[in-house]
């Protein structure tokens, strides 16, 4: 728990409409496991409520606002064998922000996000590594005063890297990034159930990108990278 009085009056501004007080409460708990030598688990929660009382209204009336966050994820990290390992994190999280003065009320909204981000590392032999990431994101952001406003944005992505040790001296890498992103209003029609997406924007990339390093002076002293971007 946490207090913040800013007192910013003084005898030029007796009223500053910024003079308020904050206060944060917070609550975080986490629990690891291990399943097998191989494979553990941490599962996560956390919740903060953070509020702002302000003395004197301003243009906009008072900055009385409430901000409620809450997140729960889970992390898992395994060997899939002597050469593989991998890893999935996930997590729900919520942001809830409601401004209490009715000159400001129509700012309030209300987001959710979704996330899932597995990975995983091969090694091929002592010199060759294998790694890939993918993502998984959807983020739902309600206008609470405003539901015709209301959006939906997803987000997907993979990449992908090869290196490889040639020589004590020289290091080579390729990668190859994937993304997919989209989004859009997210709205009701009266008389039908759930909510419709309706895409406004999409982006799509695609990424290859070849590296080398050549360390002049050994240790990482003096290093010379050589890298295209397509």
């Amino acid at each position: 728990s946490t207090r913040n009085d800013a007192d910013l009056d003084e005898p030029r501004n007796p009223r500053n409409s910024l003079t308020h007080v904050d206060e944060d409460q917070k609550l975080f708990a986490e629990v690891t496991h291990a399943f097998t030598a191989t494979l553990k688990a941490r599962l996560y929660g956390e919740a903060k409520l953070a509020q702002s009382f302000y003395v004197h209204p301003g243009p906009q009336g008072l900055g009385d606002r409430d901000e409620l966050r809450t997140q729960i994820g889970l992390d898992l990290d395994g060997k899939m064998g002597p050469k593989a390992t991998g890893r999935v994190q996930m997590y729900y999280r919520t942001y809830d922000q409601a401004f209490i003065d009715a000159h400001q009320s129509s700012q309030s909204k209300n987001e959710r996000e979704y996330v899932v981000r597995p990975s995983f590392t091969y090694t091929l032999n002592s010199k060759t590594t294998v790694s890939q990431q993918y993502g998984l994101a959807s983020k739902v952001l309600d206008q609470v005063f405003r539901p015709d406003a209301n959006t939906l944005n997803r987000n997907h992505y993979m990449s992908t890297r090869l290196s490889h040790q040639l020589t004590s001296r020289v290091r080579l890498s390729a990668d190859y990034d994937y993304v997919l992103q989209d989004n859009g209003l997210y709205t009701s029609e009266p008389g039908r159930a759930g909510r419709f997406f309706a895409a406004q924007q999409r982006t799509k990339k695609d990424a290859i990108r070849l590296e080398m390093n050549y360390d002049v002076l050994r240790g990482g002293k003096l290093t010379f990278v050589s890298r295209q971007d397509a």
